[in-house]
């Protein structure tokens, strides 16, 4: 019982302790620089804090929690560290002269936090055991730190702080957007390949007869495979991307769009550039032309093309495919998409 009790009182001790460290080191959000995107870990709450605010204005701050936006599929081809605070002198001039430097401050509307330190050096604040300094940029610039819980995988928070001030014009008016992600849900990974169809044609010719009439007969089928160049597309999701062996569900197209195929299935990735895969695809084949039946007697030597129409039939497929910066089936392409991956960028 006692060793439980002191693995609990170890437990609370370190999360009052991380609950501090999250308080005491705020992300800044600085109004002197632009909208900026922050990674930031999986199930880890933090905290925010603006800075640099200008004086005599309201600023407002929301925070939204959304999923973020998975990356269209693609075929390749086709913040500056702040000066270190001065030592305040300790007292109660300390203290006044803090006071009378932030109502010159105010009045003046310095901007950033750097203009309010450079001030503070040239009034000479210094000494030791005085926090009147910090405490005059905390009222000056910043706001009080906002914690924003753990974001899940996949997920994304939006900070907007919206600066207004009454009785000014709309042009005082300006808006800054802060957005901290986490690692994206999966990615897509592109691959370039051959995939191989069972052979389904059912194809018939008109066959002569020593009567000078033709008969509707099935032609024999001498291959049992066909072949087409495809694109695969895979989807590797996050907790499984790191292993080296991905299984993970593909859909594909043939590169022939005069004569599409389109299929679904289940694929092994191999560090990431090789891809195994089997599943159903529905391809077009020969099959006899309505207007016909097999063993028909015809008075004309009609073509094959006249006999035969090609229609969708389900098929097993089965292929291999590989990754490219570029698409290898894309004749004369120099330039495209030479980032490789896509979330992994999207390929």
């Amino acid at each position: 019982m006692k060793m439980r009790g002191r693995a609990f009182m170890l437990a609370a001790m370190a999360v009052i302790t991380a609950d501090a460290a999250i308080a005491q080191n705020p992300v800044k959000l600085d109004l002197a620089g632009g909208d900026v995107t922050t990674p930031v870990a999986t199930k880890t709450p933090f905290t925010v804090q603006v800075v640099n605010r200008l004086p005599k204005r309201t600023y407002s701050i929301q925070v939204t929690i959304g999923d973020q936006e998975i990356a269209s599929l693609v075929i390749p081809g086709k913040q500056p560290g702040g000066q270190q605070p001065g030592v305040a002198e300790a007292g109660t001039d300390c203290q006044q002269k803090a006071t009378a430097l932030q109502t010159a401050l105010e009045a003046e509307g310095t901007t950033t936090e750097a203009d309010v330190r450079s001030k503070v050096a040239a009034a000479k604040i210094t000494g030791s055991n005085c926090s009147e300094v910090e405490t005059l940029i905390d009222n000056l610039t910043r706001s009080s730190p906002q914690t924003i819980l753990g974001l899940q995988l996949g997920q994304e928070a939006t900070v907007t702080v919206t600066r207004t001030k009454e009785g000014a014009d709309e042009k005082d008016a300006k808006t800054w957007t802060f957005k901290f992600v986490t690692e994206a849900r999966g990615t897509w990974l592109t691959h370039y390949g051959f995939s191989f169809l069972g052979n389904r044609d059912k194809a018939f010719f008109a066959a002569v007869q020593t009567d000078g009439t033709y008969k509707v007969t099935r032609k024999a089928t001498r291959s049992n495979l066909q072949y087409q160049p495809t694109f695969t597309f895979s989807w590797v999701s996050a907790w499984n991307k790191k292993n080296r062996w991905l299984p993970a569900v593909t859909g594909g197209v043939g590169v022939d769009f005069t004569n599409p195929v389109v299929f679904i299935g289940l694929t092994e990735i191999v560090g990431d550039n090789l891809n195994a895969y089997v599943g159903i695809a529905g391809a077009k084949m020969q099959r006899l032309n309505g207007k016909y039946h097999e063993g028909n007697t015809i008075k004309d030597n009609l073509s094959e093309d006249q006999l035969n129409e090609k229609v969708y039939v389900p098929a097993v497929v089965f292929g291999v495919g590989f990754r490219f910066t570029t698409n290898p089936f894309s004749s004369g392409n120099k330039s495209g998409d030479q980032s490789g991956k896509g979330g992994k960028a999207g390929t």
